[in-house]
């Protein structure tokens, strides 16, 4: 009966994320910040969706994304996230702000083979520059990505869009991947970040993986910091930027702009 429950409310959940994405208000995106070790100051966020239902209350990430990547709604879904994004990064420009906003996108995105030219078109309607969005794939792209894939990033690349791999250290994915990809950012999986303090396993690690990707030319963000000591570590290896709980939980609009004056940053 458990699994008629789950299986019921999954085929519950796909048919109201249709209605979601074409009703204003259920669908939210929030912004965790993100800084530089170095200097302190913000340098971007990263947008996270969230769902409120209308009868079932807050559906976390980790179950409605999952559904929408096993189904045709991932490309909607990806669309809504990128306008609401490009829109907020307009409206923080006519205000002087310019923080440099991260999403997620799926291997089904780079498997469309227009995806670049709908996101150049995209930036072009909300008059942002390409230089303002970082794209964000997981490491398992890595694993399965096709001659396409690789066709999207690298038109994503050209067109000036910074791209990022993220949850590193979680595939499988050898280093020779690393090399043929076109990006320029590596995220450490927060797994590894957040028991940093106590576990000796996971410092040697993140310290290898610090020193590799810099050695490849990337820049490493570490997710997931949630006290000052994995911090501290943290920039004593020269990680480059900061993202996780200890700097700021996900923030709404208004919020973030609170925060962002707070810290003196625009």
């Amino acid at each position: 009966e458990t699994g008629d429950r789950a299986y019921a409310r999954r085929f519950q959940l796909i048919g109201d994320m249709r209605d979601a994405l074409t009703k204003s208000g259920e669908l939210t995106l929030l912004y965790q910040p993100v800084v530089d070790f170095a200097s302190g100051l913000c340098t971007g966020a990263e947008a996270l969706s969230r769902w409120h239902h209308k009868t079932l209350g807050d559906i976390g990430p980790a179950e409605f994304i999952p559904l929408a990547e096993g189904t045709a709604l991932i490309r909607p879904l990806t669309h809504w996230v990128l306008d609401t994004a490009l829109s907020q990064i307009a409206d923080w420009s006519k205000t002087g702000r310019s923080p440099k906003v991260s999403i997620n996108i799926s291997v089904r995105n780079l498997e469309e083979s227009n995806f670049a030219d709908t996101l150049e078109a995209m930036l072009d309607r909300h008059n942002v520059e390409a230089r303002s969005i970082q794209i964000e794939f997981t490491e398992s792209v890595l694993v399965s990505y096709s001659a396409r894939a690789l066709d999207q990033l690298g038109a994503l690349k050209r067109m000036g869009v910074s791209i990022a791999i993220d949850d590193f250290g979680t595939g499988y994915s050898g280093l020779s991947y690393l090399q043929q990809l076109p990006a320029s950012v590596l995220k450490i999986d927060q797994s590894f970040i957040r028991s940093l303090a106590v576990s000796q396993h996971d410092q040697k690690l993140v310290r290898g993986i610090i020193s590799m990707a810099h050695d490849l030319g990337y820049r490493v963000v570490a997710e997931g910091i949630e006290n000052h000591e994995a911090y501290d570590m943290l920039a004593s290896w020269d990680c480059d930027e900061a993202q996780g709980y200890l700097i700021a939980h996900p923030l709404a609009p208004a919020m973030m702009d609170k925060w962002l004056d707070a810290s003196g940053t625009s």
